[in-house]
């Protein structure tokens, strides 16, 4: 009962936001946003939600919807800014992290880290992975759950984290870099990952068929073992 009443009031806020989005956009636009929302916010914890106004769920929908628009899957794109109502057309009292990048294991939690590494309190994490399609300009064509039948073959990872509010514009800047350099050795290691299984696999086999006799017989196969 829980769980429905939780899911209940998820899909009565999306209903909100869905009717705000049609009253101010064209209905092509609303419908193609409306659509990413309900993907983005489907594993969101309701509290995340609930605690926003409609116009700064609505501002921060459209703000996120912008930043995928364009993208080279071959770099990872960061945006470390403040919500200004002026500004953005929405608020919020805690500083916003947005980072779009090509899927592969370890993002989230290497961007977790390097907040915490900052001393940087976490307030709410929001990943979803999109299936898309972009043109030789890297904007975006298409956008769909991956788990849709007809989705595009290409795959992006979506973060938005909140964290403290920090209005130093140098402290800002500096973790955008900072996360860039952590996603660019994130790339580098899980693009070397299949060679290092490969090598550990011919060290395993090559220790399988050889025990120097110096080696006690226990003390190898704890290492093969390890």
């Amino acid at each position: 009962m829980h769980y429905v009443a939780i899911e209940e009031s998820r899909q009565d806020l999306l209903k909100q936001l869905q009717e705000r989005l049609y009253a101010r956009l064209e209905p092509t636009r609303a419908a193609t946003v409306d659509a990413f929302a309900r993907h983005f916010y489907a594993t969101v914890p309701v509290e995340d939600l609930v605690d926003r106004r409609l116009d700064d769920l609505y501002g921060a929908t459209l703000s996120i919807w912008q930043f995928l628009q364009h993208h080279d899957p071959q770099s990872p794109k960061v945006r470390v800014f403040n919500p200004d109502f002026e500004e953005h057309g929405w608020q919020s009292t805690h500083t916003f992290v947005a980072v779009l990048h090509e899927d592969m294991p370890f993002l989230v939690d290497s961007v977790r880290i390097e907040l915490n590494r900052r001393g940087l309190t976490v307030h709410a994490i929001q990943n979803a992975v999109l299936a898309v399609a972009r043109d030789e300009q890297h904007r975006l064509q298409a956008l769909a759950s991956p788990r849709d039948g007809n989705a595009p073959e290409a795959r992006e990872s979506l973060i938005v984290i909140e964290v403290d509010r920090h209005t130093d514009v140098t402290l800002l800047e500096r973790i955008e870099r900072t996360l860039h350099e952590v996603l660019r050795d994130v790339r580098t290691a899980v693009g070397d990952y299949e060679a290092i299984c490969s090598k550990i696999t011919d060290s395993i086999q090559e220790l399988e068929k050889n025990c120097p006799p110096q080696i006690d017989p226990d003390d190898h196969e704890e290492a093969i073992a390890f």
